[in-house]
């Protein structure tokens, strides 16, 4: 890891960290054994962090997974562990609380390390 690597993880967070959107992203992982039920059960593990929040262009729609209505989230890598599809987003959308899935996720690197994740995510 050089110097660079550090600042532009650093200045990534901070950008988004001032004009992004306020996010949970969670993911459901195999918990602990019911003693009652004797099956394994689920838990939520839940992350808070802040992203930038845009739509695609129409552009974007052409020969793509990506659908009408899809949105891309960045957010800071030095924020979170690594988001992975299928993981569930929810975000503040004009007053109702609104839950996407993550389709794909592309790393932006500086150097050695991810400075930003780039999400796209589905209703």
């Amino acid at each position: 890891m050089s110097a660079i690597d550090t600042i532009a993880r650093s200045q990534a967070q901070t950008a988004i960290t001032r004009y992004g959107k306020a996010i949970v992203l969670r993911r459901l992982v195999a918990g602990v054994r019911n003693a009652v039920t004797h099956k394994v059960e689920q838990v939520e593990n839940s992350y808070i962090a802040r992203a930038l929040i845009e739509g695609y262009s129409a552009q974007s729609l052409v020969d793509t997974s990506i659908l009408s209505g899809d949105l891309k989230l960045t957010i800071a890598a030095k924020a979170i562990e690594r988001p992975e599809a299928g993981w569930l987003v929810d975000f503040n959308d004009a007053g109702n609380i609104t839950t996407y899935t993550i389709i794909s996720v592309e790393e932006i690197y500086s150097g050695e390390l991810a400075a930003l994740y780039v999400c796209q995510v589905r209703k």
